[in-house]
């Protein structure tokens, strides 16, 4: 059996156990875009019925859904920006500032990767589709994984008010959009890895998926909260208190 499938079984394995384990604790409720990411996820494995992937059927099939799976992916981030600044009170002020700055220190780090082999001229249109396509997965999981680590941090650094599933779940998004970036990095520099890369970043896949239906819990969707008093100012503990203090919560 090619090793390729092996992956992709024990990644829709993975897939689907954290899809139930979302729907047991009842997280759908707060992120019901990443639940139907899953579930989209799941049924991209499918595409294995249409042949091995050097097949054109395969290809052809890829090449329809991974659109939408990069489109949910976009939406999921989208989501947890929403969960993460619907837990500070008037956050809105500046919100969209603070998204924009967000999204722009991401795509530049995603594009300060370079250009790598973008002269696709004389090429059928098919092939250029294609090679956009895994452009596309390379600089939109680099920009997703930036933004995603962003909100962990800040999420970790004022969690007041913030549930901890919010914090893991930024957390967990991070390193699988991270992994995921690297890999289409090495596929587009270093020519022939596609079958072995593939294997790796879907099994990492998989660990991720595990790691969601484990550490997000029904007692972690309660918001932490913290007592904030005041106190003199006597070192670094008491300038993070100002800058909690100035925080809109």
């Amino acid at each position: 059996m090619d090793p390729r499938l092996i992956a992709t079984i024990v990644c829709a394995a993975a897939e689907l156990f954290a899809f139930w384990r979302l729907l047991a604790i009842r997280a759908h409720r707060i992120y019901p875009w990443f639940v139907i990411y899953l579930l989209a996820g799941f049924l991209q494995s499918f595409i294995w019925l249409a042949g091995p992937p050097r097949s054109q059927a395969y290809v052809r099939a890829y090449g329809w859904t991974m659109p939408f799976i990069l489109a949910l992916q976009a939406v999921v981030v989208l989501e947890l920006w929403r969960a993460l600044m619907s837990c500070y009170r008037g956050i809105h002020r500046i919100s969209h500032w603070l998204g924009a700055v967000v999204l722009l220190v991401g795509a530049s780090l995603a594009f300060s990767t370079g250009f790598d082999h973008l002269q696709m001229h004389g090429q059928p249109l098919r092939l250029v589709a294609f090679h956009w396509l895994i452009w596309a997965a390379r600089y939109t999981g680099t920009i997703l994984c930036v933004v995603s680590a962003l909100l962990a941090m800040w999420a970790a650094a004022f969690d007041h008010g913030v549930p901890p599933n919010t914090i893991r779940h930024a957390e967990l998004l991070a390193f699988y959009f991270g992994s995921q970036a690297i890999g289409f990095l090495v596929i587009n520099l270093v020519h022939g890895t596609s079958p072995v890369v593939g294997i790796f970043t879907t099994l990492a896949a998989a660990g991720f998926y595990v790691a969601w239906g484990v550490w997000l819990t029904a007692p972690g969707g309660v918001p932490i909260e913290r007592l904030i008093v005041r106190k003199p100012l006597s070192g670094r503990r008491d300038l993070r208190w100002v800058f909690r203090r100035l925080t809109p919560y």
